[in-house]
């Protein structure tokens, strides 16, 4: 069977080689046919028989480009090249106008975007908007608040001082909680001690124990990331000490004021002077407010409701000198902490737009009804009530 096979070999590689000769023959004269069906144009090059590899000059039969001289060719190219170029310029010189696109974006009320917004090449504008919440609710919540507030510092003692020790707690806990949403990992334990410690350590030492709190709580912040290796640790390390620093350094005076002898008068003073000029920045700002404070950090601040504020807080101050009880709010150095209060309120709200801004977020928290987070309404005593410190220690009120 083998032999048969390879005696059929040659036979088989004849056929094949038979084929491929008919196979050439045929694409040659298909391409003749096409030759003479479309004659292609000659090089209006004359061909110098000395380039050529040939050994002589074949010359060629006359057609209908004869005539069609070099100069004519690159004459007729460029004309087509020019008149691409000049439609080319049109082109560029014509102004289009790019179309918004719409997309919703978190934080943003309207959902229309241009293209410098997507770039990022222009500032994109940021649109005031109205207080969020429910106008009563915000109000029975702030009442409640400052309430409880007032009630602790009538029951004064350690009463007060759980009462500022919870706010700090809660406080940095939220702050903490809202740095994390963004990537940050703080170590909260630091933050929650030092919102015992420092709180107390102000009722017992005075502004001397919250300052050492701080310094001990920052030491160990920097000693725990030096001995153990996390990731971020420059970054992680700043959000924990600022939480401290921010939040328990600045409510500790608030302790430290009330453990003088006159502390209920004096913490009930500052709070209502700091309430009415954030009532009263609300109400001008919602009637009247036109001209933004810090259009990008906080839009919703304007000079209309600052103006507002000082004047809630210069009749705050005229009430409280009139009542038997603010026995140590005398004209005119009851108008200075007012002036002191008035400066630093609004700076305390605009830091914490700031930072609310920097982290993406509306609220620091939930926790109270209209207002967001319990850090959301005592950002204001954060500046006051350590200016307040000092105003009442330079009058002699301490």
């Amino acid at each position: 069977m083998a032999d048969d096979s390879e005696g059929d070999l040659p036979w088989i590689a004849d056929d094949i080689a038979n084929d491929e000769e008919e196979t050439d023959q045929l694409e040659l004269d298909d391409i003749a046919e096409a030759a003479e069906d479309h004659p292609v144009a000659p090089d209006p090059t004359p061909s110098d028989p000395t380039d050529d590899d040939s050994d002589e000059f074949v010359p060629q039969a006359p057609s209908e480009f004869d005539e069609f001289s070099r100069d004519d060719y690159l004459a007729n190219t460029t004309t087509e090249y020019q008149d691409l170029a000049e439609e080319i310029r049109k082109m560029e010189s014509e102004t289009v106008q790019m179309q918004a696109v719409a997309a919703p974006l978190h934080g943003v009320d309207s959902g229309v975007v241009g293209f410098e917004d997507v770039t990022g090449t222009v500032e994109v504008p940021i649109e005031r908007t109205k207080a969020s919440g429910d106008l009563p609710v915000r109000i029975v919540s702030g009442l409640t608040l400052v309430g409880l507030l007032i009630g602790s510092a009538i029951l004064g003692g350690w009463w007060f001082v759980s009462f500022i020790v919870l706010a700090a707690i809660i406080s940095v806990g939220e702050f903490y909680s809202a740095t994390r949403t963004a990537g940050y990992k703080p170590i909260a334990l630091f933050g929650l001690l030092a919102a015992i410690g420092a709180p107390i350590a102000g009722f017992r030492a005075g502004p001397g124990g919250v300052a050492g709190t701080v310094v001990v709580s920052i030491v160990a912040v920097l000693v725990f990331y030096t001995m153990l290796i996390r990731r971020d640790p420059l970054d992680n390390a700043s959000v924990t000490i600022f939480g401290i620093v921010w939040i328990p350094g600045m409510l500790g005076f608030a302790t430290a004021i009330g453990a003088t002898t006159e502390a209920a008068q004096l913490i009930i003073g500052l709070v209502l002077i700091s309430a009415a000029v954030d009532t009263g920045s609300f109400f001008a700002g919602r009637a009247f407010g036109k001209t933004p404070m810090a259009p990008v950090l906080s839009p919703n601040k304007t000079w209309e409701g600052l103006a507002g504020g000082a004047a809630g807080a210069a009749a705050m101050t005229l009430v409280i000198s009139l009542l038997e009880y603010f026995s140590l709010f005398i004209l005119p150095g009851s108008l200075w902490l007012a002036l002191a209060i008035f400066i630093t309120s609004p700076l305390g709200d605009i830091a914490e737009s700031m930072i609310k801004r920097s982290l993406g977020i509306k609220d620091m928290g939930s926790i109270i009804p209209g207002h967001g987070g319990l850090l959301d309404r005592v950002d204001a005593l954060l500046f006051a009530v350590p200016i307040g410190y000092f105003v009442y220690q330079t009058l002699g009120y301490l």
